[in-house]
């Protein structure tokens, strides 16, 4: 890589931009990781199902009616985003016992080959829902 002047960052040494990156989003606690909270075993009340179908649908109508940038397509990355996560959150190379939980791996083993995705129930919320709203208005 070749390390260039820029007066806008650091003023004026040399650096490589990926010098300038830092964490900004913080993970929760490790302690917080639970294989067995599932979309399968949280159950919602009646009335939050109904709230989250409808908030659902408004964004559904928010989506302009063309070939690709449509809810058709939303849903579908929002599905892949949904696995993808499902996938890190049951990292391979993990033991677990016959009854899903962590065979020999501690949960800080679990959560550390997840990169904290693993405990961060926000951040996973974050990474479907940027996929449900990704193409809104475009056209």
């Amino acid at each position: 890589m070749t390390r260039r002047k820029d007066p806008g960052i650091n003023g004026s040494r040399n650096h490589i931009v990926i010098d300038e990156m830092t964490q900004v989003v913080k993970n929760r606690p490790k302690a917080a990781y639970n294989p067995h909270k599932t979309v399968e075993t949280i159950k919602l009340p009646e009335n939050v199902k109904a709230q989250l179908l409808s908030f659902v649908r408004h964004i559904s109508e928010m989506y302009n009616d063309v070939p690709f940038h449509n809810f058709d397509h939303a849903s579908h990355v929002t599905l892949s985003a949904s696995k993808l996560i499902n996938r890190i959150n049951r990292p391979q190379g993990v033991e677990y016992g016959p009854d899903g939980k962590p065979g020999s791996s501690t949960l800080l083993e679990i959560d550390s080959a997840t990169f904290g995705i693993s405990s961060d129930g926000m951040l996973q919320f974050a990474a479907v829902f940027s996929a449900l709203v990704h193409d809104i208005g475009k056209g």
